[in-house]
C-alpha cells in the first residue's frame, strides 16, 4: 500500500478538498483508497458526501472505492492500494510523524500573496525530501495576482509540481450538496485538474529512486 500525505504551510489552502479529490482520482483510475481524516475540523466527510459517520470510524463512500477513517484509530489502515492523509498544521508532531512514514507528501499552497511571501518556506519545506511535490491551488487566469503567484511557483519549483487546479465554484457546490465533485461536476475544470495532478504524482512517485509502484 502506497501512503501519501497531504498538508500546507498555511489555514485555507484548500487541503481537505484536495485530500477528496485526489481520492476520487484514484478511485477512476481503478485504485481502492482509504481516506485518513488526522483533522480535528472532520470536514473530510462532507467533502466525501458523507453526512454521518459510524461509530467504529470506517465508513464507505459513495463510491465503493473510497473508505474514509476516523477516530482514535485513524492511523489502523489495511487493504487498500492508496491511503491519503489530511494532515493539520494544528497537530505538527502527528504531521511530522506522518509525513515521515509517506511515500510521498504533496504540499498545497495557494496562488496568491501568501503563496508569493511563503515561497522561502515552501523552498525549504521541499527540500526536506526527494518525495515531496507541490500542488498550486486556486489558480485564476483572470487574475493578475493569482496569475504571477501561479507563475513564480511554477518557475522556481517546477520540476516539484504536480499541477495548478483552478478557482472554480463547482468545488463549492459539491461541498453544498454534500456530494463529491466528480459526481457533481463531472466536467469542471477543478476535477480535471485534479485527475491531471493525480496522474502526474504517479509518474513523479515511480520516478524515485525508490519506485513507489502502483498495483491495480
Amino acid at each position: 500500500m502506497i501512503r501519501v500525505a497531504i498538508t500546507s504551510l498555511r489555514g485555507g489552502a484548500g487541503v481537505t478538498a484536495l485530500v477528496s479529490g485526489m481520492a476520487q482520482a484514484a478511485a477512476a483510475e481503478g485504485l481502492d483508497v482509504t481516506c485518513v481524516d488526522a483533522d480535528d475540523q472532520g470536514l473530510l466527510k462532507h467533502h466525501l458526501g458523507l453526512a454521518s459517520l459510524s461509530d467504529d470510524g470506517e465508513n464507505r463512500s459513495a463510491n465503493a472505492r473510497i473508505t474514509l477513517r476516523t477516530g482514535q484509530d485513524w492511523n489502523v489502515v489495511n487493504g487498500a492500494d492508496l491511503a491519503i492523509f489530511d494532515l493539520p498544521r494544528a497537530r505538527p508532531g502527528l504531521r511530522d510523524d506522518v509525513m515521515a512514514d509517506a511515500d510521498a507528501v504533496v504540499l498545497v499552497m495557494p496562488a496568491s500573496a501568501s503563496g508569493l511571501a511563503l515561497a522561502p518556506s515552501v523552498k525549504a519545506f521541499l527540500s526536506a525530501g526527494e518525495n515531496r511535490f507541490l500542488l498550486i491551488n486556486f489558480a485564476d487566469s483572470r487574475v493578475a495576482l493569482k496569475t504571477a503567484a501561479a507563475s513564480y511557483l511554477q518557475e522556481q519549483f517546477g520540476d516539484r509540481v504536480i499541477g495548478q487546479v483552478r478557482l472554480d465554484e463547482s468545488v463549492d457546490e459539491a461541498l453544498a450538496a454534500l456530494d463529491t465533485l466528480s459526481s457533481t461536476s463531472p466536467y469542471s475544470a477543478a476535477w480535471s485538474d485534479i485527475r491531471v495532478a493525480f496522474v502526474s504524482l504517479l509518474n513523479k512517485m515511480n520516478s524515485l529512486p525508490v519506485a513507489a509502484v502502483m498495483a491495480k
